[in-house]
Parts: C-alpha cells; sequence; structure tokens
C-alpha cells in the first residue's frame, strides 16, 4: 500500500514539473531598454512584449514550446527544451530561465537577456 502512494505521488510531482514555467509566467520587456528610458512597460503595445505563458515563450513572430524542465540545483532556475518555431522552419534549443529582482534571464548557448517583468 506505501509502494503505491509513494508511485501517485512521484506521478503528480512528474505532471505538475511537465505543466510549464509557472513561476516565470507573465510579460516582460528588455532591461537595458527599460533603464535607458527607451521602452516602459505602461506604454508599449502586447506584440512587442516577451510572453511565457502555460509553457509557451513568445517575443514577436518566434514561438518555442518548453519542454523537460530541469530543476537548476541552489538556483531559482529551470533549464528547458525549447521547440521554436519562426517564419515556418523549426529550430530546437536548449533555454535557463533563472528568476531576478524584478525579472527574469533567459540563457541559451553563446547569450543571456535581462527582461524586466511588466504584468
Amino acid at each position: 500500500m506505501r509502494m503505491r502512494w509513494i508511485v501517485s505521488v512521484a506521478a503528480l510531482i512528474a505532471t505538475a514539473a511537465v505543466a510549464g514555467p509557472g513561476p516565470f509566467d507573465g510579460q516582460y520587456l528588455l532591461r537595458d531598454a527599460v533603464d535607458r528610458g527607451l521602452l516602459s512597460c505602461g506604454t508599449v503595445e502586447d506584440w512587442m512584449l516577451m510572453t511565457i505563458d502555460d509553457g509557451f515563450i513568445r517575443d514577436g513572430e518566434v514561438g518555442c514550446r518548453l519542454e523537460n524542465p530541469v530543476t537548476v540545483r541552489d538556483m531559482k532556475a529551470l533549464l528547458f527544451d525549447a521547440r521554436c518555431f519562426a517564419e515556418g522552419h523549426e529550430s530546437t534549443h536548449r533555454l535557463l530561465l533563472v528568476k531576478r529582482p524584478g525579472g527574469i534571464g533567459i540563457a541559451s548557448g553563446d547569450w543571456f537577456e535581462d527582461l524586466v517583468r511588466c504584468r
């Protein structure tokens, strides 16, 4: 009986982990552009915001499905496989999403974006 309970709890945890990047859901702008006064969360149109919602990240015409989240030990971060679609092409990437004061960071390969949370 105890083993069945452990398996049930493990299945629930696995299901929750696959549900997407809940802690990162929101709309974001580049921190540098906000800090320099070039953009403001209150004045931009929605299409200008990077949006993360229920396991999908969208930035302009590029969208990525976030899959296979892996918790990064001792960090407020998740590493994802990202299946991306843009202009009729599909590609795959690894994306690291990190909680930061007032926003998030996103890293992949040799680039990093620091983003401010707008909503």
